[in-house]
């Protein structure tokens, strides 16, 4: 296994035997290592996937929020409490985002952008990197 941070230059062998020249000489042939620059491309491709499950997360509490505030309300209405409009706005609420059925998460309005914008992004990434390694090596 090869370390992304080890030295492999150590092993790089110049035509020349001037001052300095060993180091321009690889910096010229290899401007990043593979490893580092693969580790880069992984990092930077994951994180628009990141973001969407961050905002899918982001959605599953305030489904769970929903869901308490709900329970509070059906029993503040078995007790007599009039809370149907309160019931109303929370459905518009859960409705508005995307919150159908428990567990269930419809993919409109935030979320959908969320997952369009995180396939574009990672479509970008993947062809910058694509060409900048072809441009480097």
């Amino acid at each position: 296994v090869e370390s992304a941070w080890g030295d492999e230059q150590s092993a790089f062998t110049c035509n020349t035997q001037q001052p300095g020249c060993e180091n321009v000489c690889y910096d010229k042939s290899f401007p990043i290592s593979h490893v580092r620059f693969w580790v880069l491309q992984i990092i930077f491709v994951s994180v628009p996937t990141l973001m969407y499950l961050a905002h899918v997360f982001y959605l599953m509490r305030k489904e769970e929020r929903y869901n308490r505030k709900e329970e509070e309300l059906k029993e503040l209405q078995k007790e007599g409490g009039d809370v149907n409009i309160h019931l109303k706005q929370l459905e518009i609420k859960k409705y508005k985002h995307g919150i159908e059925e428990h567990g269930k998460v419809k993919m409109r309005g935030g979320l959908l952008c969320t997952y369009a914008m995180s396939i574009l992004f990672k479509s970008i990434f993947e062809v910058a990197f694509l060409l900048i390694q072809w441009y480097l090596y």
